[in-house]
């Protein structure tokens, strides 16, 4: 993993896992420090990255150390684990507001989804990256529940409807079809809508292509908000799985196959 490095990690943590009985005692240092940079050849033996196995094996260590200590992370990990919004900003937060996200973070079963959020916030630390370009709500597979999901009422502009319709002929006659609109007309809106009421619901897969990974963030909000018109003409329809690529989400191994 370029440009990790340990030593972004404070001393407290580096010294709870190199000393933590799940340590064995060949990999522990036979002095004392609070010396990050000196600690790092050490962390370095016990995984030179954070991976699952390490993730696992310093659950402890990473919730009641790293975690408790660096509050900022601590939020971001527990908004994208529970899907939760906060309802004051990070800096009106209380220790007992903090300490309780932390609980609710431990009290969580270790699954797949949280091992990648924990390792996503050691990475941050780790490469020095800013959080708010690194972490977000969707870095893990969502399922939306479309029992109870409002259907939205119609919201396009006349145009938007006009170019939904001529996508739908184009798909009809063609198979193929082209969205074109000009910067700031709306073309994620459109184009989402068009793919939930008229494609999904009749049981297409679709892959969405991004260059930039932060291009992802507005088609994820808009398939959420708009996932409901899934059922608008198959009111069997009960779920709608998404999974978001790429170096800052989750992993091509996590969608379906």
């Amino acid at each position: 993993m370029k440009n990790f490095n340990w030593s972004n990690f404070s001393a407290a943590f580096l010294n709870a896992v190199i000393n933590s009985p799940k340590t064995p005692k060949k990999l522990r240092p036979s002095f004392n420090t609070d010396d990050a940079v000196m600690l790092c050849p050490y962390m370095d033996g016990i995984a030179k990255v954070p991976h699952d196995d390490f993730i696992k094996k310093y659950r402890d260590e990473i919730e009641l150390v790293f975690l408790k200590n660096e509050p900022s992370v601590l939020v971001r990990t527990w908004l994208h684990c529970t899907g939760k919004k906060l309802k004051k900003s990070e800096a009106e937060l209380t220790a007992l507001e903090l300490d309780i996200m932390l609980k609710e973070l431990m009290s969580k079963r270790f699954t797949p989804g949280l091992v990648l959020a924990y390792r996503r916030a050691l990475v941050i630390v780790g490469k020095g990256l800013d959080e708010d370009a690194f972490v977000s709500r969707f870095a893990i597979p969502k399922s939306f529940d479309l029992t109870n999901a409002k259907i939205p009422e119609n919201i396009l502009h006349p145009f938007q409807q006009d170019a939904i319709s001529a996508l739908e002929r184009g798909l009809n006659e063609n198979d193929a079809g082209l969205l074109v609109m000009p910067t700031g007309s709306g073309k994620t809106m459109t184009a989402t809508w068009f793919i939930l009421s008229k494609m999904m619901n009749q049981g297409y897969q679709v892959v969405w292509l991004t260059h930039r990974h932060m291009l992802i963030e507005q088609p994820a909000e808009s398939f959420e908000k708009l996932s409901g018109l899934v059922r608008e003409n198959n009111p069997k329809a009960e779920s709608l799985n998404m999974v978001c690529v790429s170096g800052v989400h989750s992993n091509i191994a996590r969608a379906n196959k």
